[in-house]
Parts: structure tokens; sequence; C-alpha cells
């Protein structure tokens, strides 16, 4: 008696389907972002506030091993990371702990203890958390 309430509801369905989908309004043309992109190498500056200023031999993740001066940014510990301005290739890079080699002072030449350095900076770190709190 009521076989003809399937197809109706299968048929309104579709009209519906294609109703909307040919109602859509056509996607807009892309807008052209205001950020410009890469800044050209030469107007790239690199960061005078750093860490410290090292010439490190550094064993990348293809396994060739480049001598680079490096102005170390930011400490991650936790994911074992540096974040530094990279003299070479004069931008930003993020460089592994695990990658350094060799590590000298880059105006003096000295080796770099890297632990002893790394545990001076998270002293540092816990020093200006707890003058934070206090202020």
């Amino acid at each position: 008696m009521f076989d003809w309430i399937g197809p109706l509801l299968v048929a309104g369905l579709g009209v519906l389907f294609l109703a909307r989908r040919w109602s859509r309004k056509p996607t807009p043309p892309e807008r052209v972002s205001a950020d410009p992109g890469p800044r050209p190498m030469e107007a790239r500056v690199a960061p005078q506030n750093y860490l410290a200023r090292w010439r490190v031999s550094y064993l990348d993740a293809d396994g060739v091993i480049t001598e680079r001066v490096i102005r170390v940014t930011k400490v991650q510990p936790k994911l074992e990371k540096l974040q530094v301005w990279c003299e070479l290739r004069k931008d930003r890079r993020t460089f592994n702990m695990a990658g350094l080699r060799t590590i000298n002072d880059a105006k003096t030449g000295a080796v770099v203890d890297f632990a002893a350095w790394l545990d001076v900076q998270a002293e540092a770190r816990k020093a200006a958390r707890a003058a934070a709190n206090q202020g």
C-alpha cells in the first residue's frame, strides 16, 4: 500500500542534493597574501641578543658534517634542540643537540663544555622564573 514512499524519499533527497550543489557560489579566486614570503638574503638581519656565538662542527640529518658559526638564540632541552642564527645560511635554523660534534667559542676559539653550558642555562631559566614569580 505504501510502496511509493521509498522511491519518493530517494527522489526528494536526490533533488535536494542536486539543488544544493548547483546553488553553490563559485569559489572566489585565490587572494594574494599580504605576506611577501621569504625575504631576500641581504634583508635578513642577525639577532643582536643571543646566548652564545660558537663555531661548530655539525652532523646534519643527511650525514654531512659542516662547519658553521652560529648564534644560539633559544635552548629547548626537553626536545634536545637549539634555535640558532646560522651565519653560513644567514637565517634561523634548528639544530639537534646530538648533531653537534665540536663546539668552540667563535671569538676565542676555546672549546666549550656543552654539558656545563646547558647546566648554566638551566640555572638561569630557574632564576628568571623565580624572579618572575616573586615580582
